[in-house]
């Protein structure tokens, strides 16, 4: 990253995603950890599904997986970079992130 914030919320799985977000890939959750473990707080016992796979809180090791299921009852969006010849939201790059 390079000190640019990139925007994330928590959204009950079955919630509208807003205009201009989409559902983090695990690849870029895996890089986004400490800003995804801050936005859970205190909770450490949050599990968050991402287009791909989820994130177990830190009560259950604080690990990625492949799969979920019904455990996620959240899942984890990020603000993203959405024009006309982009296409649509769900491949649209995130603002503001740089591996």
């Amino acid at each position: 990253m390079d000190g640019s914030k990139v925007n994330l919320r928590k959204i009950g799985i079955n919630e509208k995603i807003p205009n201009g977000w989409r559902v983090l890939q695990l690849e870029e959750a895996k890089y986004l950890k400490s800003e995804i473990n801050s936005l859970m707080g205190n909770d450490s016992w949050f599990i968050v599904a991402f287009a791909t796979g989820k994130l177990d809180g830190k009560g259950y090791g604080n690990n990625f997986s492949e799969t979920c299921g019904d455990e996620c009852g959240n899942i984890i969006i990020g603000e993203c970079e959405v024009n006309e010849m982009m296409g649509p939201a769900s491949i649209a790059p995130l603002k503001n992130f740089k591996r």
